[in-house]
C-alpha cells in the first residue's frame, strides 16, 4: 500500500519557466539561444538547486559575462513572472491522492533565498491539498552523495 507520494512543485504542480522572463526580451531569438545554452544554463540552475546562493550564482556568472548582467540579475530578479498558476492536470490528480487519504509531501525548491514568500505565491493554489514539504536540495545533496559513495 502507498502511504506517501512526493510531488515536485515547478513544472510538475506549478507552471514554472524562465522563458516566460524572457519571452521579448532580447533582441534576437540567437541572443536567448545563447544566454540559455552558455550563461544561465540547466546545470547553472541546478547549482542552485543543490544550495548555491543565489547572490553568489549570479556573481560567478557576471564575472564571466558582463555584458549580460541584467539578464543574469533577472533570472531570479523575476521570478514571480515565471509562474503561470497550478498545472491543472496535476492538481487534479492531487486532489484525487488526497481523497485516498495519501500523505502528500511536496518537494520544493523554489528561490531558496527567499522561500516564505516563494512557497506563498507559488502555493496559493494548492496549499490545501500539501500536507508536507521538503526542501529538494537536500534530496539533491543526499542523491550526489550516494551517486559518490556508491562509484567508489
Amino acid at each position: 500500500m502507498i502511504h506517501t507520494i512526493i510531488y515536485d512543485l515547478g513544472g510538475v504542480l506549478i507552471d514554472w519557466n524562465p522563458l516566460y522572463v524572457y519571452e521579448n526580451y532580447f533582441a534576437s531569438e540567437q541572443d536567448k539561444k545563447y544566454f540559455f545554452e552558455n550563461i544561465c544554463t540547466s546545470d547553472w540552475n541546478e547549482e542552485q538547486d543543490a544550495g548555491r546562493p543565489i547572490q553568489e550564482a549570479n556573481e560567478i556568472l557576471i564575472a564571466q559575462y558582463p555584458h549580460w548582467e541584467q539578464a543574469i540579475k533577472d533570472y531570479y530578479g523575476r521570478w514571480k513572472e515565471m509562474i503561470r498558476g497550478p498545472i491543472q492536470d496535476s492538481v487534479d490528480l492531487l486532489e484525487k491522492i488526497k481523497q485516498m487519504e495519501i500523505h502528500i509531501v511536496m518537494a520544493e525548491n523554489m528561490i531558496m533565498d527567499d522561500p516564505e514568500q516563494s512557497l506563498a505565491i507559488a502555493l496559493e493554489h494548492i496549499a490545501q491539498l500539501i500536507d508536507d514539504e521538503i526542501c529538494h536540495s537536500l534530496i539533491y545533496l543526499r542523491l550526489h552523495k550516494l551517486v559518490a559513495d556508491t562509484c567508489d
